[in-house]
């Protein structure tokens, strides 16, 4: 007999994207704004000096822009939560099986900042967080896991 499965996807909101793409885009132009400025206004001699620690603050900066690469890759290939029958939570992430909790090893689960918090049964503290979940996902986890 097939055991019953069910899979939620991560979903990244307009609104976080946008979010991501005016900082990631602020923290970039400083970068590039600084390195045009300190090529148009420093003396050679200087630039000689200090050019490769500027060049390396504008790179840096240009990856404010990494934040919202993130978002666009989860967008195209979401995280998954597949619940197995009611007994076993998987989390697959870029198409690969990260972890499996049985049902019995979860002391709660909670949704907490889009995304899904489940704290495991054990000596130490642990939980575990699972980003970018919507809360009707989590409630129909939920509702699997506790039938």
């Amino acid at each position: 007999m097939p055991i019953d499965s069910r899979t939620f996807r991560s979903t990244v909101t307009n609104e976080e994207k946008s979010k991501q793409l005016r900082q990631g885009t602020l923290i970039a132009s400083v970068g590039v704004l600084f390195m045009a400025f300190a090529g148009i206004f420093f003396p050679q001699p200087m630039l000689a000096k200090w050019g490769l620690v500027i060049f390396f603050f504008c790179f840096v900066c240009l990856a404010g822009l990494l934040p919202y690469r993130r978002l666009t890759k989860l967008e195209s290939k979401p995280d998954e939560i597949v619940v197995m029958g009611g007994d076993v939570i998987q989390y697959w992430s870029g198409g690969k099986k990260i972890l499996a909790i049985s049902q019995k090893n979860i002391a709660a689960m909670s949704y907490y900042c889009h995304g899904i918090r489940i704290q495991l049964k054990c000596e130490k503290q642990a939980t575990l967080f699972f980003p970018h979940f919507s809360k009707r996902s989590f409630e129909e986890i939920v509702d699997l896991v506790e039938k």
